[in-house]
């Protein structure tokens, strides 16, 4: 049986891993251009303008304070919902990202550990690694995550992502995390 033939549940399974994962790269590329100024630079003036609504993680330490600074003033009440009408789309989109690179994350392990338990009967790491379909897409589908890891860090530091997730945390709440 042919690795990537349409029976081969093993071959479709890395294959739907691989392609997910190049969607994802073209993702993040794509909302990389989107960050919205405020969580950029620190010095940058819409920065500065949403600097006590937009927080880091801090946030979760002390989340009534935080809220309470917001809500006890008129003009971060206005500022803070406006801000959210006007990224909140944005904010999902880049949740939706950060979820989707977790979850290949997971699926790829999860794909690892049935080869490893005999899930695809007839195929194991090694045999997989024999196939030169198989071998070309386990490669590439690990690559693939260390490849996610490295544009997120390198188009959206670690400071910018946790301010976007603290955003989306406050705008969207914990039910929906």
């Amino acid at each position: 049986m042919e690795f990537l033939s349409r029976d081969n549940v093993c071959g479709q399974n890395l294959l739907s891993l691989a392609a997910r994962g190049n969607s994802i790269l073209a993702e993040i590329l794509r909302l990389a251009e989107y960050i919205p100024d405020a969580y950029l630079d620190d010095n940058n003036p819409e920065a500065v303008l949403y600097s006590e609504i937009i927080f880091d993680s801090s946030y979760f330490n002390n989340v009534d304070t935080c809220e309470d600074k917001v809500q006890q003033n008129l003009d971060l009440v206005d500022l803070d919902e406006s801000f959210r009408e006007n990224n909140i789309k944005t904010l999902e989109r880049f949740y939706q990202l950060f979820e989707s690179v977790f979850k290949y994350y997971t699926d790829y392990i999860q794909f690892m550990k049935d080869l490893n338990s005999n899930v695809y009967i007839q195929f194991s790491v090694e045999s997989v690694l024999q196939d030169k379909q198989g071998k070309s897409l386990m490669c590439e589908s690990l690559y693939l995550y260390g490849t996610m890891l490295l544009l997120l860090d390198h188009l959206m530091p670690g400071r910018v992502r946790e301010r976007i997730f603290v955003s989306y945390y406050r705008y969207k709440g914990q039910a929906t995390i």
